[in-house]
């Protein structure tokens, strides 16, 4: 067997890295920095959890003004309960407008490529990390469970030990009535063997009712504290594989969203379909989704901190070594106890102090002893045989026979097992030797917990918080983009403008077309009336070509043989003038104006009656 007691070279002390000491150097309220506050009194765990919520709740007060104000935003925009005048609305600019959609879309791609990254690089580094750290325990959790395996097998072999230590007590001087005449014939002191054998016997009986009960409790304490870290290992890897689902799902929705805005986009405004699936079911879903995102990056954090905690040991420089030995006062460990003495011996004293289990050497040597003693008895009774022991003893010795056959069967048996079983806990290649234990501090605690699984909480809360950021700008926008009925009637409205102006023009241009050939055919009748006039000065004949009206005074009336020039044949604009029939004409005209006028509202009024409903079914408000 090799020398347990020699100092473990390989051994190297701990070195903090910056990581962990700016995560456990982050601003508390209040409160202990001292991670084995959390297994101690109720009083301690509430100090250090007030001190350990402290950035958890200034990340929750950031997010949830920003939810506050989003919700405010969104409510004076489209909530009827406002009852804003939308001429006081400000309008925002159509340049604007395009920067909240292109923010929008910018950092949909940037939350896709982050999870798609996340999902390929970072989130497999944090689940070899766990796993690390998870192997690591579950070494040690098998180390222990067979340590507490083969501290049954001694507790089975002393209750046998015991059995065979009174059955030759009992029966050793009935066996034989003369040891001495067989000590005289055959040289061999029966007696002195089987006194050491007993003797021997007794000491592994001691080993068991003593030691092996109080290292059998200290067994079965670690096991139930490497059982509850097991588990929330087990929790956090599970929280990790489910974040492969949120992720996914966080995914598609920003792709979705991606593609209905850039719909939206192309075709200016979107339809119904489109409209109801982004606000009744994208929108929803993806709420949850952000609120999600900040209860993980709250996790995360709180993990993060209390991971540095520990490998800081709340001591400078900062080891882990002191949290497990502050954990251990916590827990009420008795200093004195073998967990507590094997703990100071293999990390604090790095196996260059007093073993713990030193009494198992003595141990193994009384088995050893009861081993060659039980050989050596049943190898005397085989030589001599039966027919002389009961020749020389004076009476029958097959009880001889029948003791020496129970040692025989113990000695392969049980102190077999017992040999090996020593050998496992201290041997070359025990499990309670600073050869095995020291090598899975320095991969799994020292390198696994302190290195490995503080850069995986890091990288995921600077993930989350990118997440958490990139989502709220993303609701954000939202809020912006939203093409509103108002927005919607105005293309209209413009569009109908654009033709009305062609329209204008058109008619404009017919209008000036039928001015100059009135011009023309003014002239002509003037020049007409001159050639006709009577020799009477009273005699006048007028004509307007505005109006198309022919006008006489009242002496022309009274000349027969004066004929009024006939009108020019051109299109009549609404007559003006004090008779009747031009008062008729204004007012049919009138009419006529004022129902094309209502058959245009109307017209218009119906056009978006359809989209009222739409939008009234959207949550907008039709004003």
């Amino acid at each position: 067997m090799t020398d347990i007691f020699t100092e473990y070279e390989s051994y190297t002390s701990y070195e903090e890295s910056s990581l962990v000491q700016n995560w456990h150097g982050v601003p508390r309220f209040r409160g202990s920095s001292d991670v084995s506050d959390l297994v101690g009194t109720d009083n301690e765990i509430s100090d250090y959890s007030v001190g350990l919520v402290f950035i958890p709740i200034l990340i929750m007060t950031f997010f949830f003004c920003w939810s506050i104000t989003i919700a405010i935003f969104t409510c004076c925009k489209h909530c009827k309960a406002c009852k804003l005048d939308p001429s006081k609305r400000n309008e925002t600019s159509k340049t604007l407008k395009k920067f909240y959609r292109s923010v929008f879309l910018l950092f949909c791609f940037f939350g896709v490529l982050g999870c798609l990254l996340y999902l390929l690089i970072g989130l497999p580094v944090a689940v070899d990390a766990i796993e690390k750290v998870e192997d690591g325990q579950m070494d040690v959790q098998n180390m222990l469970n067979d340590a507490y395996s083969d501290i049954e097998t001694l507790e089975r072999i002393g209750s046998e030990s015991e059995s065979t230590r009174s059955r030759l007590e009992d029966n050793l001087e009935e066996s034989c009535n003369d040891f001495d005449a067989v000590e005289d014939a055959f040289g061999i002191d029966f007696q002195q063997i089987v006194n050491s054998l007993t003797s021997g016997l007794n000491n592994l009986e001691g080993f068991v009712t003593s030691d092996l009960d109080e290292l059998a409790s200290d067994f079965n304490e670690v096991i139930d504290i490497s059982e509850d870290v097991g588990s929330f290992i087990d929790d956090v890897s599970h929280g990790f594989n489910n974040s492969v689902i949120y992720l996914i799902i966080v995914a598609v929705l920003m792709t979705c969203f991606s593609f209905v805005v850039a719909f939206e986009w192309m075709f200016n405004i979107s339809p119904f379909s489109v409209r109801c699936i982004s606000l009744s079911v994208l929108m929803p879903i993806f709420g949850i989704t952000v609120f999600i995102a900040v209860i993980i990056l709250i996790a995360t954090t709180i993990l993060v901190v209390v991971n540095a905690d520990f490998c800081n040991g709340d001591t400078s420089p900062g080891n882990p070594i002191n949290s497990i030995f502050n954990i251990l006062e916590k827990l009420d460990i008795d200093p004195s106890s073998y967990n507590y003495r094997s703990v100071e011996y293999f990390l604090k004293d790095s196996c260059q102090g007093t073993y713990p289990l030193r009494f198992l050497e003595g141990y193994e040597n009384d088995l050893q002893g009861a081993i060659a003693y039980s050989s050596e008895f049943n190898q005397a009774i085989g030589d001599i045989g039966v027919d002389e022991l009961s020749r020389v003893c004076g009476n029958d010795a097959t009880g001889l026979v029948v003791l020496s056959d129970e040692v025989e069967e113990f000695s392969a048996g049980a102190l077999t097992d017992l040999a090996t079983i020593l050998d496992n806990v201290n041997g070359e290649n025990g499990y309670l030797t600073c050869d095995t234990i020291l090598p899975l501090y320095d991969t799994y605690i020292k390198e696994g917990v302190c290195v490995d699984l503080m850069e995986a909480w890091n990288a995921a809360f600077i993930f989350f918080t990118s997440l958490a950021i990139v989502s709220m700008v993303i609701l954000s926008s939202s809020a912006f983009y939203e093409p509103t009925r108002k927005e919607i009637l105005t293309l209209v409205e413009e569009g109908d403008e654009e033709r009305e102006k062609e329209h204008a023009i058109e008619k404009s241009e017919v209008v000036d077309g039928v001015d100059g050939t009135l011009n023309l055919d003014k002239d002509d009748h003037n020049k007409a009336g001159i050639d006709n006039e009577t020799s009477s000065e009273d005699k006048s004949v007028s004509f307007k070509a505005e109006t198309g009206v022919c006008e006489m005074s009242v002496d022309t009336l009274d000349h027969a043989d004066v004929v009024p020039l006939p009108a020019p044949v051109v299109p009549k604009p609404p007559p003006t003038g004090d008779s009747n029939d031009a008062i008729t004409v204004e007012a049919v005209t009138s009419e006529k104006n004022t129902n094309q006028m209502k058959t245009k509202n109307d017209s218009k009024e119906g056009k978006f009656s359809g989209l009222d409903d739409m939008l009234e079914l959207q949550g907008f408000v039709v004003k």
